[in-house]
């Protein structure tokens, strides 16, 4: 996966051209992601094209398989 760089407000565990993922540092929600759109400002994610839709949700999905694996989540 991308790299880690950690931050005040969390840690980026993965980054392309068009997304950063965060690793939240936040008490309230712990192990809460962020997946960072990078490219033109959306308010919602049905404002992203087809195009732009399947690559942000490409980006969740490889990210969360990532953490479950890291991890390995009791559900």
């Amino acid at each position: 996966m991308g790299f880690f760089r950690s931050r005040e407000y969390g840690t980026f565990i993965y980054s392309t051209p068009e997304v950063d993922a965060v690793l939240q540092r936040a008490r309230i929600q712990r192990g809460y992601m962020l997946v960072i759109w990078r490219r033109r400002h959306v308010v919602e994610p049905y404002e992203l094209s087809d195009d732009e839709a399947s690559r942000y949700w490409q980006a969740v999905h490889k990210v969360a398989e990532a953490l479950a694996q890291y991890y390995r989540p009791l559900k």
